[in-house]
């Protein structure tokens, strides 16, 4: 167990000398912790009776180099009758995989004139791009 008398925090160097992993999250000391996985569940939008309409759950695994890898997860939406039973789910389940081979033809880009786009074609294009981006398919 990890308490301020034992001096272990669970991580890997002390305060300003932390060591980060690549996403920039301190590593885990695997001597002060056993390797496990776990769960994050963010819920938003609650109801006056305090039931949330959006639930996000993201699954990782903890590796015995100490690094948190993000595995899985769902994004649901929930709609409830006024006795607070749920009658609509909507559901999104995903995997994260780390894409290492993709390359970007950034000429693309040239063809798109920002000052005659308004705010939301602005967004729009932004979104196309981080979509085309993030794509583990970026050439279909």
């Amino acid at each position: 167990m990890l308490d301020i008398e034992s001096g272990a925090d669970g991580f890997i160097g002390t305060g300003d000398n932390l060591v980060l992993d690549v996403y920039g999250q301190p590593q885990i000391d695997m001597s002060e912790w056993k390797g496990k996985s776990g769960r994050i569940l963010n819920q938003s939008g609650f109801t006056i009776k305090g039931m949330a309409r959006v639930r996000e759950v993201f699954e990782y695994k903890v590796l015995s180099n100490g690094i948190k890898v993000w595995s899985k997860g769902e994004n649901v939406e929930l709609a409830y009758d006024v006795h607070g039973n749920v009658i609509k789910e909507v559901k999104a389940l995903f995997r994260l995989e780390k894409q290492t081979d993709v390359e970007i033809d950034l000429t693309l880009l040239v063809n798109v004139d920002f000052d005659n786009l308004d705010l939301n074609e602005q967004t729009l294009v932004i979104n196309k791009i981080h979509e085309f981006v993030t794509s583990s398919y970026p050439d279909q």
